[in-house]
C-alpha cells in the first residue's frame, strides 16, 4: 500500500497544531477574583478634599485625576496579579481584598509618582 505524502503532511500538520493549542491553553492562567472597596476609597477621598482649602475649579481638576488614578491602578493590578476585581457585595467569601494595595497605587499616582 501506498501512503500519499500530502496525507502525511497533513497528519503532522494536525499534530503539531494539537500540540500548540494544548501548550498554549496550559500555560494560560485563569483568573481569580478580588475585592476593592470603591464605595469607601471615593468617600475617603471626598473627606481629604473637603479637609483643604481649595477652590471648585481645583476640585474638579482633582477629582478628574483621582478618577483616572483609580481607573488606572485597578487595570494594573488586575493585569499584573492575573485577577478580576470587584465590589465586596458581589462576593460572599474566599477572595483576596486588595482595598489597601490599589488605593497605595491611587495616592502614589496622585503625587505623580506612577
Amino acid at each position: 500500500m501506498k501512503i500519499n505524502s500530502s496525507l502525511i503532511l497533513g497528519l503532522i500538520v494536525l499534530v503539531l497544531t494539537i500540540t500548540l493549542v494544548f501548550v498554549v491553553s496550559a500555560q494560560h492562567k485563569t483568573p481569580s477574583v478580588a475585592v476593592f472597596n470603591e464605595k469607601d476609597t471615593v468617600a475617603q477621598y471626598i473627606k481629604q478634599l473637603s479637609q483643604k482649602n481649595i477652590d471648585s475649579s481645583n476640585i474638579k481638576a482633582m477629582s478628574k485625576r483621582f478618577k483616572l488614578a483609580l481607573n488606572d491602578s485597578l487595570n494594573e493590578y488586575a493585569k499584573a496579579h492575573s485577577v478580576v476585581i470587584v465590589e465586596p457585595g458581589m462576593i460572599r467569601a474566599g477572595a483576596k481584598d486588595v482595598t489597601k494595595e490599589v488605593q497605595f497605587s491611587i495616592a502614589k499616582k496622585m503625587r505623580g509618582q506612577q
